[in-house]
C-alpha cells in the first residue's frame, strides 16, 4: 500500500523519478573509473525495481494509464536495461557485446510487455518491441556473425511487416497501441 502513489502526487513522484534517474546516470558516467560494476549495479537495480513497483501500483484513469504512470514505467525500464548491462559486466562480459545486447534486450522486452499488458501502456509496448528488435538483430549478429548487415536488414524488414499486420489487428480496440506499433515498424 505504501508503494501506491495517490493520484494527486503522481506527477511530482514521476518528476522526481526522472531527476533521480538522470542523477544516477550522471554519477555512473562521471565516476566510471572509480566505481566498480557491482556498485553501479547496486545503484541502478533497486532504483529500477522501486520505480517499476510504484508505476505498476498506480491507479489507472478510465482504463488508460495516466501520464505519470507511463513516465514511472519507462524510467524504470530504462534503468532496468542499464542495470542489466552492469549485471553482465559483473558476470564477466567483455564490454557491450552482441551476446549482452541479446539477453538484456530479451529481458527488457519481457518486462516491457508485462508492463504494457498490466497497465495498458502503449509506450511500454513500443519500448518492448524496440528492445525485441534490438535483441533479434544482436542475436543474429552473435550467432551467425554474418558479413555486413544484409541478414539483419531482412530480419528488420520481416519485423516491420509483422508489426504493421499486428497494428491492423489492434486498430479498433487499442488505437494508441496500433499507432505505436506502426512507429516501431518505421523504426525497424
Amino acid at each position: 500500500e505504501l508503494l501506491r502513489p495517490p493520484p494527486h502526487r503522481g506527477p511530482l513522484i514521476a518528476a522526481g523519478a526522472v531527476v533521480l534517474a538522470a542523477g544516477l546516470s550522471l554519477a555512473a558516467v562521471r565516476l566510471d573509473d572509480e566505481l566498480a560494476a557491482l556498485v553501479k549495479l547496486l545503484m541502478f537495480a533497486p532504483t529500477a525495481a522501486l520505480l517499476l513497483a510504484i508505476g505498476l501500483q498506480a491507479p489507472s484513469e478510465d482504463g488508460r494509464p495516466p501520464a505519470y504512470q507511463s513516465v514511472l514505467l519507462v524510467t524504470g525500464l530504462v534503468l532496468l536495461w542499464i542495470a542489466l548491462t552492469w549485471l553482465a559486466d559483473v558476470l564477466g562480459a567483455d564490454g557491450l557485446t552482441w551476446r549482452t545486447v541479446t539477453w538484456t534486450g530479451l529481458l527488457v522486452s519481457g518486462a516491457s510487455g508485462y508492463c504494457a499488458l498490466r497497465t495498458r501502456s502503449a509506450i511500454c509496448l513500443l519500448l518492448g518491441v524496440v528492445a525485441l528488435g534490438l535483441a533479434l538483430v544482436a542475436a543474429l549478429e552473435w550467432i551467425f556473425e554474418p558479413d555486413g548487415f544484409t541478414a539483419a536488414r531482412w530480419v528488420l524488414l520481416a519485423l516491420a511487416v509483422a508489426l504493421v499486420i499486428a497494428s491492423l489487428g489492434l486498430r479498433a480496440g487499442a488505437p494508441r497501441h496500433s499507432e505505436l506499433l506502426v512507429s516501431a515498424a518505421g523504426l525497424a
